[in-house]
């Protein structure tokens, strides 16, 4: 009787790590830095072009302090 729960509880928590694992939010999750060659500014129109965004993506925006557009 232990033996058999001892394989389900194994057998459970192979399911859920590969769930964990397979999940496509973290599998297909990227992070994009929004910029083009002098860095970030306001109306980088074309910077989206050629990038396939999906739920989880994280987009950067790094800036100098101090600068205005």
């Amino acid at each position: 009787m232990d033996a058999e729960r001892g394989n389900a509880v194994i057998g459970m928590g192979l399911i859920m790590l590969s769930l964990i694992l397979l999940h496509p939010e973290t599998t297909n999750a990227a992070t994009f830095k929004v910029r083009d060659a002098s860095g970030w500014r306001f109306g980088v129109s074309n910077w989206p072009s050629g990038k396939n965004f999906t739920t989880g993506d994280i987009l950067e925006f790094t800036y100098t302090q101090g600068c205005t557009p």
